[in-house]
């Protein structure tokens, strides 16, 4: 077997082992066992239609489309879809596609939907699809007797290393046991993944063997570990390639064969795609059909593997992606499956459809998304307008635009207020709608000071809404109008920024097409002018080569009459023209500003298309002399009509960029003051907060994103120091991105060696490979520093279960076996961390002060401690118990009481009154002969009474004399299972999006404007040790939350310890302030709680397999980690390591104990010796 290239994704459950001869006849009785136990002995029925209330119990309800359905899968996040809406989600996450394999999919699963599920192996099996070529599954490939009466010399195997290493005995070879057979044997590596490349990654090999075998006169059976996906897959590539046979005639012919084949809607697009290459699509025959009713017909004969093959398939959807994979997904596959994660546009939406391609593209990210964007919610869910009837602030060709705020903000702070335009779509003509998705999207493609922030997007059936920045200053056109023209001193310092922002627009390839007075606003202290409505802008076209030639890809005659550009009143004629349009528009304004008077601008006459008519010629056909009167009538002096006089050049391959007119000289002392700010950050504390946002964990760096893009939470006075920061590093170049010369000239201007490297260090820890920062990554790096609830660990190698150590050869198992008493597991287990001398170090007499327990649980590093009784009996206290009985008592307070009296009263009472008062773990002692099966039914909730209850998170182990000798928990489980392969393969073979709850943490988790109480309430109501404080605000509605902090029961710690009661009638901010300066350390205790394996929170990529996340956890040393999903940088998820052990105890127990019919074991080692 050679290297791991990816995560498995298993078709089937673990299968038993082989060996020699009969070695292969056990196994293949072994994995017979197992599929009676999984499947056998249920009466099969016919697939019925889907129905909208259940008939039968066997019935399920879709979680999407509400139907009830027999068949019925687990779609990515947990839950029950029925087979259509499988299919749907999966092809979201597979698109785009071209129309031809749109209808290509259609056809295939025309074909292959029609088929129940519990038509699988009909006849006799392996299924024969050609006199010489078999399809099969491992079972079938195992069983060396029916290869042999089929005459089957050949195997062409397509079950990776990791699974048959889950699946199998430890050290089994295949190949060396079927070359004792005389079985030629080829194992070629593959996934059953949705974005598995299996068409390209193993048709070639596949290709290759089957020939050899067809030229060598081999009959070859081609098995997966289902014979269902894979396998089914290349069979069918053989027909369509070497048969020449349609895609739909090749499926037809082995569907017939083997049943219900490929349900991996990834291969179904590759099958489709080498087709439509191949020009070999075919048409359906019905003979799908007539399949459907034969397994109505005798559905009894197939119930076990029909029961059997709609858990497979619904299993197999949950795949990982291993640290270990040395294959990536293609760019185009990962972006649209990013894009997938929760973007459910409605059919025909207006933005939605704009925003999944620029997604799509990666030019706009799914982070970004996550806060900005609401579908299907109106904004009346989220903000209210600040008066009735509405406060109306400006117009557009949509209606009004009102003032508005979002809910539960004060109605005294100014910077919470917004405007909001509202579209509404019945009453929308298409030109318009146009508009409104331009406007949309390059809102939120851009990041500039100096233009309008788009705060949120809401779109529904019927509206959508833009959420604007409120600029309380008014227009420009205002401006003029109450105060006249600019002194030459207030036209530079408007021009420079004007010129700022126009050319940030156009390096990121957009040009406005509408640059007017009008569109121009001002802060409330008018210092700052910034850009609106990109209502009319458009992406240029990359043929311009930015030169400013006509026919430069831009046409229409669009923006307002008397600031259009020449080129761009010509392009009636369709001769195209490119951003240079925008300088001549800015420079029309530039000429308001100086004379206060319109140049291209007259009174409507009695015709009002004639005036326009006139107007339209005048542009079109202005000459030198034209301009140059214009000119005169500028009252400054000649360097301003100089400059003016660029920008107003009738040929735009002669008019200068807004770049090069920054470069002007007329403008360097207005931009030399960019360079000279009154107030921003020192370059040393620049550089301070670059390290601290570089040494961030991720989930905290997209929470302070999403601060960024929302930066009302700070004071104004620290606002304006950040953005005066960027305006100064932007000077250099005046890009509106910061790139590392611009951040190098500012923070080490002295250009000394070392430092300027440290400077790049710092850099690169922030930008990584990123060549430049946006304006509000820049924001977000220079934030004041919050609470990184979350640590990022990097844990050592586990001991490889390839190599033992020498304590698994002296000390303990060689291989896993529950069966074993726990005590030959307890020498595996690492010593107790911290100096802890014995567990008796742990137990507290009842009548100990809480107060006291709880100091030495703060000395020691204790989590739990044991209470004795008086009666002999014992019992589990920790954190929970504290907060269990506090809510309790908080419930039983009259109005107006505090928390602060009863958390005092609290803290004098005994431990006995509070052990275990929460349920979290009860106190069931075993003796050290427990096998470790019965511990680890016990603690997953798989024993007998336990009702699958989470009753028991730990389990004292005596001795004789009933002395508490050691406490095995979960993470004794996980220690465990990184030292054997068997329990590594699984964990390995499984993905950590099990545990996804995107859709229900918010449940879950703490408003961060809410009370102490409220935090406590859920943590006692959700049964959890920790919770991700979050705003709504920040983590917006496509799934998962934005974290701001972590609130956990351990947290009362520092409360009772500290004796300053009155914090927890204070909110969640002011309690994670206060608890973050009385838990504070330095950095050198710091360094020693993580040496110790103490860390306060660590987060885990969704994507990642559960081995990760239980090496995480075991580094850690902590009871919960957060699952984090990269694709919306937001927290999804918070898993113990009792959620791994019960998502692992069932294959794990049903390996072992096929082990234990079929192999012999010899002491603790596993023997292959009954079975060769």
């Amino acid at each position: 077997m050679g290297k791991a290239l990816a995560s498995p994704a298993p078709e089937d459950a673990p299968a038993p082992p082989d060996g020699g001869c009969s070695g292969l006849r056990a196994a293949g009785a072994a994995v017979l066992t197992w599929l009676t136990r999984w499947g056998a002995g249920a009466a099969a029925r016919p697939a019925a239609e889907p129905t909208m209330g259940p008939s039968s119990p066997s019935r399920k309800k879709c979680a999407s489309c509400g139907f009830f359905v027999e068949e019925f899968g687990r779609g990515t996040r947990g839950v029950q879809l029925c087979r259509s809406c499988i299919r749907q989600e999966d092809e979201e996450r597979l698109a785009p596609f071209t129309s031809e394999e749109r209808a290509g999919l259609d056809l295939v699963s025309s074909v292959l939907e029609g088929v129940s599920w519990r038509y699988w192996k009909p006849g006799e099996q392996p299924a024969e699809l050609l006199d010489w070529l078999y399809l099969g599954d491992l079972r079938e490939v195992l069983d060396v007797e029916l290869l042999a009466s089929k005459g089957i010399t050949a195997v062409l195997n397509l079950i990776n290393w990791w699974e048959l290493t889950a699946l199998l005995p430890e050290d089994t070879d295949l190949s060396y046991i079927f070359s004792t057979r005389d079985v030629l044997y080829k194992e070629v590596d593959s996934e059953d993944r949705l974005f598995y490349k299996m068409v390209e990654n193993c048709w070639p090999a596949a290709e290759a063997f089957l020939q050899r075998c067809r030229d060598e006169g081999r009959r070859v059976i081609v098995n997966c570990a289902a014979g269902h996906n894979r396998s089914a897959c290349i069979c069918v590539c053989w027909f369509l390639v070497r048969e020449k046979m349609t895609l739909l005639a090749a499926l037809e012919h082995v569907q017939q064969r083997r049943g219900t084949i490929i349900s991996n809607h990834g291969f179904r697009l590759q099958l489709v795609r080498l087709a439509l290459e191949l020009h070999r699509l075919g048409e359906p025959s019905g003979v799908a059909g007539k399949m459907r009713s034969e397994s109505i017909d005798d559905a009894d004969a197939g119930a076990a593997e029909g029961h059997l093959m709609q858990r497979i398939i619904s299993s197999k959807r949950f795949s990982a992606k291993y640290s270990e994979n040395s294959q990536n997904f293609s760019e185009v596959a990962s972006a649209t499956r990013r894009l997938s994660v929760r973007v459910r546009a409605k059919k025909g939406g207006s933005i939605s459809d704009k925003v999944q391609g620029l997604v799509s593209q990666r030019k706009l990210s799914m982070e970004l998304l996550a806060c900005l964007v609401h579908w299907n919610k109106s904004f009346l869910a989220d903000y209210v307008y600040t008066s009735t009837p509405p406060t109306v602030v400006g117009s557009g060709f949509s209606g009004d635009v009102v003032l508005c705020r979002r809910k539960n903000t004060s109605e005294d702070d100014v910077r919470a207020l917004r405007c909001v335009k509202r579209f509404y779509h019945g009453n929308m003509i298409p030109d318009h709608l146009e508009k409104l998705m331009n406007e949309a999207v390059i809102y939120l493609s851009l990041e500039h000071p100096l233009i309008a922030r788009l705060f949120d997007v809401y779109e529904d059936e019927e509206e959508t809404s833009l959420v604007m920045q409120y600029c309380a200053g008014g227009t420009l056109e205002d401006m003029l109008d109450t105060s006249g023209p600019f002194s030459e001193g207030e036209f530079q310092n408007h021009a420079v920024q004007m010129l700022r922002v126009v050319n940030y627009i156009h390096r990121a390839g957009f040009v406005h097409r509408d640059i007017k007075p009008r569109n121009w606003v001002y802060e409330a202290d008018k210092s700052r002018v910034k850009l609106i409505d990109f209502g009319f802008s458009v992406k240029r076209l990359l043929a311009s080569d930015g030169d400013g030639s006509g026919g430069g890809g831009l046409t229409g005659c669009m923006g307002t009459l008397g600031y259009l550009a020449p080129e761009v009143v010509h392009d009636r004629l369709d001769t195209g023209y490119t951003e240079k349009c925008d300088i001549w528009s800015l420079g029309v304004v530039f000429f308001e500003l100086f004379s206060g008077e319109h140049a291209f601008q007259r009174e409507r006459g009695t015709c009002d298309g004639y005036t326009q008519e006139v107007t339209l010629r005048e542009i079109e056909e202005v000459t030198e002399e034209a301009l140059e009167k214009l000119l005169r009538r500028v009252p400054a002096g000649e360097a301003a009509r100089a400059f003016l006089r660029r920008m107003l050049t009738k040929d735009p391959t002669q008019r200068p960029s807004a770049q090069e007119l920054l470069e002007d000289p007329y403008l360097a002392e207005a931009r030399a003051t960019l360079r000279k700010p009154s107030r921003a950050l020192s370059p040393t504390e620049v550089l301070r907060r670059f390290r601290s946002y570089g040494e961030a964990s991720a989930p905290t760096r997209a929470s302070m994103l999403a601060m960024a893009r929302s930066p009302t939470r700070l004071p104004w006075s620290q606002f304006v120091e950040l953005r005066t920061t960027f305006d100064l590093v932007d000077s250099k170049d005046l890009t509106g991105v910061v790139n590392l010369e611009a951040f190098l000239a500012v923070v080490a201007p002295g250009g000394g060696e070392s430092e300027q490297r440290e400077a790049r260090r710092l850099w690169e820890a922030v930008c990584g490979e990123q060549e430049s920062l946006s304006y509000c990554e820049f924001l977000a790096a220079l934030l004041p520093r919050i609470e990184d609830a979350f640590e990022d660990t990097t844990p050592s190698e586990p001991k490889s279960p390839k190599e033992p150590t020498p304590v698994n050869h002296t000390r303990g198992p060689r291989s896993w076996d529950p069966s074993l008493p726990v005590s030959a597991y307890l020498t595996l287990l690492e010593p107790k961390r911290l100096g802890r001398k014995s567990v008796g170090d742990m137990i507290f007499d009842e009548n100990t002060p809480m107060l006291d327990v709880v100091r030495v649980m703060i000395e020691m590093h204790f989590r739990w401690v044991v209470v004795r009784y008086r009666s002999g009996r014992h019992e589990f206290f920790d954190y929970m118990d504290i907060n269990h009985r506090l809510v309790t008592v908080s419930q039983k307070l009259e109005r107006g009481s505090r928390l602060a009296s009863a958390m005092s009263t609290l803290s004098s009472m005994p431990v006995g009154v509070f052990a275990n008062c929460s349920g979290y773990s009860k106190f069931v002692p075993v003796g050290a002969s427990t096998p470790l099966r019965d511990i680890l039914q016990l603690i997953s909730g798989s024993g007998r009474g336990t009702g699958g209850k989470a009753e028991v998170h730990r389990v004292p182990i005596v001795n004789a004399n009933g002395q508490v000798i050691e406490v095995f928990s979960c993470l004794s489980f996980l220690e465990l299972a990184m030292r054997f392969r068997t329990p590594s393969a699984v964990l390995k073979s499984r993905g950590s999006r099990i545990f996804d709850s995107r859709d229900t943490i918010l449940e879950a988790s703490v408003q961060h404007d809410t009370t102490v109480l409220n935090g406590l309430q859920v943590l006692d109501a959700q049964h959890l040790t920790v919770c991700p404080v979050t705003s709504r605000e920040l983590s917006g509605d496509l799934g998962g939350v934005a974290v701001v902090g972590v609130i956990s029961v351990s947290d009362l710690k520092w409360v009772v310890h500290s004796g300053n009661f009155g914090i927890l009638d204070s909110s969640i901010t002011d309690f994670l302030t206060w608890r973050n300066e009385v838990s504070a350390c330095s950095e050198a205790e710091m360094y020693s709680l993580r040496n110790q394996g103490r860390y306060k929170c660590v987060s885990v990529d969704a994507e990642e397999s559960l081995y990760v996340l239980a090496t995480k956890l075991l580094a850690s040393r902590l009871q919960r980690i957060f699952l984090s999903s990269e694709e919306i940088a937001r927290i999804v998820g918070i898993v113990s390591s009792r959620d791994i052990l019960v998502e692992v105890y069932g294959e794990l127990e049903l390996q072992s104990s096929l082990m234990d019919e079929k192999f012999p074991r010899n002491g603790s080692h596993l023997s292959l010796s009954a079975a060769m």
